[in-house]
C-alpha cells in the first residue's frame, strides 16, 4: 500500500531548489551521527542524537527531553518510506502546497552536502496546490511539527492520495490543480447560482467547465480524477440531459434561447408554434426532479460557451432578474413572469446552474453590463507555468523557454491601454506538446499569429515586432 508523506521544506529557497534540481528529499540536519546504516534500529539512533547533537542541549537544561521526534524521522526515513510512495511538500504554515513527489529510492548518506545529509531519492515536480476546501470537508488538522511525517490516516490526505493517483495521463499537473481550484468554484456556484469562468485563450476554461458541472450532478466527492473518465461521465449527463451546452454568438436572442414562434412544416403546410429554446427545456427538466428524494440527482448545469459574444441582457430579457439565488422558485423572494408567447407562468428552479466562460481576450464583441455582472460571480483562470513545466520532460526544457518569451512580450509595459497583460496571455494549452517539432509548429502557427494580431489590433506595442520575426525564423 502507497503512503503519503508531509515534508515542510526549509524556508531557505536555494536549499530546497537543490533538492527539486537534484531530486532527493532530507530533513536538512543532525548529519553529524554519520550515516544511518550503521545503526540497528530506533533506540540506536536516539543515543546518537543524544552523545553527537543533543548534548549542548542537555548541559543548559538539565530537563531537556530526549530526541524522540527526531530520532523517529530519521528511522521512518531509512526503514519506513518505500520506493512508490507519494510526498507533498508545503514551505511555511498552511494548506498551500509547491510540490509534488515520489519516491524512486531508498535512503543514502549525502557525503557532497555540507549540511543535506540525510536522504531519499524523490522525483519532484512543483506544483500550486491548496488543500484548505480539502481539509475543510474533512475537519483534519494538518501537524505543524515534525518536518517529515507520515501522514496518510489523516482522510484530507487520503483525499489527496487519490487526486495523485487519479491523475494518469500527461496533463496529470492539470488535473490536480483543476481538482484542487474547483472546490472552490463549485462552492461559489452553489451559492451564487450562476458563474462566469474567464480568461485568455488556451486556460482550460472548457474542461473546468465541464469538471465543475459533473460536481455539481454527483457531487464533488465522486468527481473522477481521471481526465478520460471525467470526461465520459460529463457526456453520459449530457445524454441524461442533466448537463446541456450551448454556444453564445451575436445573432442569438430570446426566441432561441428561451421560447419564441417558429415555422413548422405539417404535410406540406407552414405553421407557426411556440417552440421553447435550451433554457427554457432545462428549466423545466430541473422543475421534473425538483422534489427529488436524493438532492445530488436533481441537480441540472446550463454551460454557455462565448457568453460575453452575445447581447446578455437581449437574450434574457425580463428573466435576467429570476436568475438571482434568492428569486428562484421556492426562495423566499420568489418571483415568477408571464412569459410573452407561451403565456405560461414561469420561475427558474432553484437546482438549475449556470456556468457560463468568457475569452478575456477577445475585445470584438461588447462588455457585460453591470445588471448582468452583480447576477454573476467572475473567476479568472490564468495560464498556469507549472502545468507546462511538468507535462512532458523531452519538452519542457524548450516550452517554458517559449512560454516565458510570450510572457516577456505580453507584459504590463508591452500592453497598451487599460487591458491587463493577463487577459492576454495564452494559455498553457498553447505550450503542450509531446515533441520539441510539433511544439514549433504550434509556435509558428498558433502563437505567432495571434501576436501579430494583437499589434496590428494596437493593444500590443509594435515596437516588438522585429524581435517576433526573430524568433520565427529561429523556429524554422
Amino acid at each position: 500500500m502507497k503512503q503519503l508523506w508531509l515534508f515542510k521544506a526549509d524556508d531557505e529557497v536555494s536549499a530546497f531548489d537543490n533538492m527539486m534540481n537534484n531530486n532527493y528529499l532530507s530533513v536538512y540536519a543532525w548529519g553529524e551521527i554519520g550515516d544511518l546504516n550503521q545503526y540497528a534500529n530506533e533506540e540506536e539512533i536516539t543515543e546518537a542524537l543524544e552523545k553527537n547533537v543533543f548534548e549542548y542541549n542537555k548541559a543548559v537544561n538539565e530537563r531537556a527531553v530526549k530526541p524522540m521526534h527526531s530520532a523517529n524521522m530519521l528511522y521512518a526515513m531509512k526503514h519506513e518510506m518505500r520506493v512508490g510512495d507519494y510526498v507533498i511538500c508545503r514551505k511555511s504554515r498552511g494548506d498551500k502546497f509547491v510540490a509534488v513527489g515520489i519516491v524512486e529510492g531508498g535512503y543514502f548518506f549525502n557525503l557532497k552536502e555540507e549540511k543535506n545529509k540525510h536522504c531519499v531519492r524523490v522525483k519532484w515536480r512543483r506544483v500550486e496546490w491548496d488543500i484548505h476546501q480539502i481539509r475543510q470537508d474533512f475537519k483534519d488538522a494538518v501537524p505543524e511539527k515534525p518536518r517529515l511525517l507520515n501522514v496518510t490516516k489523516y482522510d484530507w490526505a487520503k483525499r489527496v492520495m487519490e487526486l495523485i493517483e487519479g491523475a494518469t495521463d500527461s496533463a496529470d499537473a492539470e488535473s490536480i490543480r483543476n481538482e484542487v481550484v474547483r472546490m472552490k468554484e463549485v462552492e461559489i456556484l452553489k451559492q451564487k447560482k450562476q458563474i462566469v469562468l474567464q480568461g485568455a485563450p488556451g486556460t482550460g476554461k472548457t474542461y473546468m467547465s465541464a469538471a465543475i458541472a459533473v460536481a455539481i450532478c454527483d457531487g464533488e466527492e465522486a468527481v473522477p480524477t481521471d481526465r478520460k473518465l471525467l470526461m465520459a461521465r460529463y457526456r453520459q449527463l449530457v445524454d441524461e440531459h442533466r448537463i446541456a451546452f450551448t454556444t453564445f454568438h451575436q445573432s442569438m436572442d430570446y426566441e432561441e434561447f428561451v421560447e419564441g414562434i417558429k415555422p413548422v412544416t405539417v404535410e406540406g403546410n407552414v405553421t407557426y408554434e411556440v417552440r421553447s429554446g435550451i433554457f427554457l427545456d432545462m428549466c423545466k427538466e430541473a422543475l421534473k426532479a425538483q422534489n427529488s428524494d436524493n438532492p445530488k440527482e436533481s441537480n441540472y448545469v446550463l454551460i454557455i460557451d462565448e457568453i460575453n459574444r452575445a447581447n446578455i441582457s437581449k437574450v434574457l430579457g425580463e428573466l435576467i432578474t429570476l436568475l438571482e439565488a434568492d428569486k428562484r422558485l421556492g426562495e423566499v423572494n420568489e418571483v415568477k413572469v408571464h412569459l410573452p408567447y407561451s403565456k405560461e407562468e414561469f420561475g427558474v428552479p432553484s437546482n438549475l446552474f449556470i456556468i457560463g466562460t468568457m475569452n478575456t481576450a477577445d475585445r470584438s464583441v461588447g462588455y457585460i453590463d453591470y445588471a448582468i455582472r452583480r447576477r454573476f460571480a467572475f473567476i479568472t483562470i490564468k495560464a498556469n507555468r507549472s502545468v507546462v513545466e511538468n507535462y512532458n520532460s523531452s519538452t519542457s526544457g524548450f516550452a517554458l523557454e517559449c512560454f516565458d518569451k510570450v510572457k516577456a512580450w505580453m507584459s504590463d509595459e508591452n500592453v497598451v491601454g487599460d487591458i491587463d497583460a493577463e487577459d492576454l496571455m495564452v494559455g498553457h494549452s498553447y505550450f503542450l506538446a509531446d515533441s520539441v517539432p510539433e511544439l514549433r509548429l504550434k509556435m509558428k502557427y498558433e502563437v505567432i499569429p495571434l501576436l501579430r494580431e494583437y499589434m496590428n489590433d494596437g493593444i500590443l506595442r509594435a515596437d516588438i515586432k522585429q524581435e517576433v520575426k526573430d524568433w520565427e525564423a529561429e523556429l524554422g
